[in-house]
C-alpha cells in the first residue's frame, strides 16, 4: 500500500465517520471524535512521509472536504429534515393578563412553584415566589411581568 492511499482511505474514513456521527447519531460525540482524529492522522501521515508539501495538501483538502460536507449537507434531504425552517413568532404576551393583578382563583394542580390556577373562570399557567401551593388551594395574583403571572396563596 502506498502512503497516498493510505492518507486517502484516512481522508474517507473521517469523513464517513462524521457523516455518521451528523446523519445518524445525536449530538457530537466519540464518532465525529474519531472521524476528526481519522482526518488528522492523514495529515500527519502526509507529513511525515511524503514532507511538508504533501502534508499542507492534505490538510489543506481536510478541511476544504469537510467544509464542503457540512455547507452541502443542509441542502439535501436528509440534511434538509434537520434544519429548522419556520421562525419563532415573537409576539408580545397576552394583553389581557394585565388585568388580572389582585384576581383571585384556585389552584388548578400543586403549583411546586409553577402549575395552573382558574382565574376569572379561565386556565392560566402560574408561578409562585418558590413556595408550595397545593392544588385547590384560593390564590391571588400579586405581580404581573409580561407572560409570567406570580400567585401566592390567599390567607
Amino acid at each position: 500500500m502506498t502512503i497516498a492511499l493510505l492518507v486517502i482511505g484516512l481522508m474517507v474514513v473521517g469523513l464517513v465517520l462524521m457523516v455518521i456521527e451528523i446523519l445518524v447519531l445525536p449530538g457530537f460525540g466519540l464518532i465525529g471524535v474519531l472521524g476528526g482524529i481519522s482526518m488528522l492522522a492523514a495529515a500527519w501521515v502526509a507529513f511525515a512521509y511524503s514532507g511538508a508539501g504533501y502534508g499542507t495538501l492534505s490538510l489543506c483538502a481536510g478541511m476544504l472536504s469537510a467544509g464542503l460536507l457540512f455547507w452541502f449537507l443542509p441542502k439535501t434531504k436528509a440534511g434538509n429534515k434537520m434544519v429548522l425552517k419556520a421562525s419563532i413568532d415573537e409576539s408580545a404576551p397576552d394583553p389581557s393578563l394585565k388585568g388580572l393583578l389582585e384576581a383571585e382563583g384556585v389552584a388548578m394542580s400543586d403549583l411546586h412553584p409553577a402549575g395552573t390556577a382558574k382565574i376569572d373562570g379561565r386556565p392560566v399557567d402560574v408561578i409562585t415566589d418558590g413556595e408550595y401551593v397545593e392544588s385547590g388551594t384560593s390564590v391571588r395574583v400579586v405581580r404581573v411581568e409580561g407572560a409570567r403571572v406570580v400567585v401566592e396563596p390567599v390567607g
